[in-house]
């Protein structure tokens, strides 16, 4: 009776690791049916591209066609009756090129006449910045790509699945297993994306980027080596650095990371004090889960399990978009994963390949890697985009001159570095996020021969970089975009 009691208590504690983990943070059971050893190889096509762009910026979007044949691409824009239209040219999901057009927003439907315009009903909000464009929309499209994929498919949801392979019964494959999010500027990558998330179960609650940004409370960090993440769980700390909590270092979160472990590791890095290089304010440092949230940059973009989304009401994430305005919408994504309980698994692909003891490198970073930009557009992306550049900095400069004019007027606010503007410890709609995804000068000279060899290797994007602005030529970018993407197809046929 004894022994039978004690093999009863080892084989819970043994299967229930990761549903005791959920409802202590007070989440729903976050795992399927298909564990890691038993998920079979992940394929291209079970991959998810989901773009948000304008009219006028469509043509960078199908520019990458060449490199993403067979991957299912979501393409969200704002008018419903446009993406009608767009669906009967090109022939929607079912066309060669794989495309499902969304609208986010429905200017011409009625209220009166009761139709569902979604969550963010008719009227989209008004834009205070070129970076705030397509925030919203950015941020609502993980979430309606999720929900118009599950309804074009036979497969039930995945809570349907899980319930059948917790009582028993068998599950059918899920109509895709990574969802990949980005500008619209960016190139996916698609044989180097698979061969990363391979080693990550789908099957897990799960958001992956290893180019991620954080506001202190003075400044942007960008990349930032500061953010509040976690290392994945398959990394053992004893043997790649000698220790198993070596300072500084983020640690494995087993099987989902928390926004309390991603705390932790903030807090260490920066001995509980404020200031210094990254450490800013209180309210950024904390402890427990009451630190700041991390965001992936909008060009690096990042990768979302099917599990993670399926845990998400679309009417709740709405109302945490709607809370965070305005704002970049790759910031209100890191907002909203971080509200319900998620934050980054950060890759960290340097280190147990031995290439680095830094887990931050910035030169192993695979998401938007600058590096990798230079060597796959080469000089065809400066050439194209320089005067567009070098007007966005100028612009960048001015606005920064007249805010901190502002701000010695009235004495209550802090100049950012560069262009951002706080009052009172809250950033002005104004806020300019760095272009992290460029080369800056100089920027690439402690990255020698091997070290671009391996990037090439293993970088899962490239971001154009093609700014929000009426004075780029948007037909020339996505040119040297298609070469690319071209180039990339035949690289991998």
């Amino acid at each position: 009776m004894i022994l039978t009691v004690i093999i009863l208590l080892f084989g819970l504690s043994a299967t229930g690791g990761s549903s005791s983990v959920a409802r202590a943070a007070g989440h729903r059971f976050l795992r399927t049916s298909r564990s890691l050893a038993e998920a079979a190889p992940l394929r291209p096509s079970e991959l998810i591209i989901v773009y948000t762009t304008t009219p006028s910026r469509l043509p960078l979007v199908h520019a990458t066609r060449p490199a993403r044949r067979g991957i299912r691409t979501v393409i969200v824009l704002q008018d419903a009756r446009e993406v009608a239209q767009l669906n009967e040219r090109y022939g929607g999901e079912k066309s060669e090129h794989n495309e499902t057009y969304l609208a986010w927003i429905d200017h011409a439907s009625s209220a009166s006449a009761g139709v569902n315009v979604g969550p963010y009903g008719r009227t989209a909000p008004v834009a205070t910045h070129s970076l705030h464009l397509l925030g919203p929309a950015w941020a609502m499209a993980p979430l309606l790509a999720h929900a118009a994929v599950l309804a074009s498919s036979s497969t039930p949801p995945l809570a349907t699945a899980t319930a059948a392979s917790t009582s028993g019964g068998s599950s059918p494959l899920s109509p895709y297993r990574w969802m990949l999010i980005a500008r619209d500027d960016t190139l996916w990558r698609p044989h180097q994306v698979v061969r990363l998330l391979s080693q990550y179960n789908d099957g897990v609650a799960t958001a992956i980027s290893d180019h991620l940004i954080d506001f202190n409370g003075h400044k942007l960090l960008a990349p930032s080596a500061a953010a509040a993440v976690c290392l994945p769980c398959s990394f053992n700390l004893t043997e790649l650095l000698g220790r198993r909590h070596p300072p500084g270092v983020p640690q494995p979160s087993c099987p989902i990371c928390r926004p309390a472990s991603g705390c932790e590791f903030r807090f260490n890095l920066c001995g509980g004090l404020t200031g210094g290089e990254y450490c800013g304010t209180k309210r950024f440092l904390g402890s427990g889960d009451r630190c700041s949230h991390s965001w992936a940059a909008g060009g690096a973009g990042l990768a979302l399990s099917i599990t993670l989304l399926s845990y998400f009401n679309q009417e709740e994430w709405a109302g945490c978009v709607h809370a965070q305005r305005p704002s970049t919408g790759e910031r209100s994504v890191g907002r909203c994963l971080w509200r319900n309980g998620f934050s980054f698994t950060h890759p960290a692909a340097g280190l147990p390949e031995g290439l680095t003891k830094d887990v931050f490198s910035s030169h192993h970073m695979l998401f938007g890697n600058p590096v990798v930009r230079q060597e796959i557009f080469g000089s065809s992306a400066d050439a194209v985009l320089g005067p567009a550049y070098n007007a966005e900095a100028a612009a960048v400069r001015a606005a920064a001159a007249a805010a901190a004019a502002a701000d010695k007027v009235a004495a209550t606010g802090v100049v950012l570095a560069p262009g951002a503007v706080s009052r009172d410890g809250v950033e002005s709609s104004g806020i300019t996020v760095p272009a992290s995804t460029r080369l800056p000068s100089a920027g690439a000279q402690d990255c020698d021969r091997e070290c671009r060899q391996w990037l090439l290797r293993r970088g899962v994007n490239v971001h154009l970089d093609v700014p929000y602005t009426d004075d780029v030529d948007i037909k020339a970018a996505a040119t040297v975009l298609q070469a690319a993407a071209e180039g990339m197809a035949r690289a991998t046929d």
